[in-house]
């Protein structure tokens, strides 16, 4: 290939690469607090949230399912906690948008070590709107 191809190339995937970022700011940019959906699960979220006002709680499933939708597992070492904006994906969905949801920008990306047998592992994860 000559120079100008590949330049071209290079610059397509650059253009496309940067007009999904813009996609992505815009649907985060949108967020309307308001929607019916949104507003029902930051009710449901505020509700489990008062029965432990004390700190003395137990994280169980409809607690965390309250608040994330899925957790994908990338591989041993990288979690993705996929939280809804307008509503809950079946597992189907999330099934076959699990690259597309990988990629989205995270809200949140931390990590945490995980300590068994006297073994330490790095465990990274991110939060994603999905």
């Amino acid at each position: 290939m000559d120079e100008k191809t590949i330049l071209d190339t290079k610059y397509q995937l650059l253009t496309d690469e940067l007009n999904d970022i813009n996609e992505e700011l815009d649907r985060y940019g949108g967020i309307d607090i308001n929607d019916t959906v949104v507003k029902t699960r930051f009710d449901l979220i505020r509700n489990e949230l008062k029965k432990f006002e004390d700190g003395d709680f137990e994280v169980t499933g409809e607690l965390l399912h309250s608040f994330v939708n899925k957790i994908l597992v990338e591989d041993i070492q990288h979690i993705i906690y996929l939280i809804p904006q307008d509503r809950i994906y079946s597992d189907d969905e999330i099934r076959k948008n699990r690259t597309k949801f990988a990629k989205y920008i995270p809200i949140l990306e931390d990590s945490f070590t995980l300590s068994r047998r006297n073994k330490k592992y790095p465990i990274y994860y991110k939060v994603i709107l999905i």
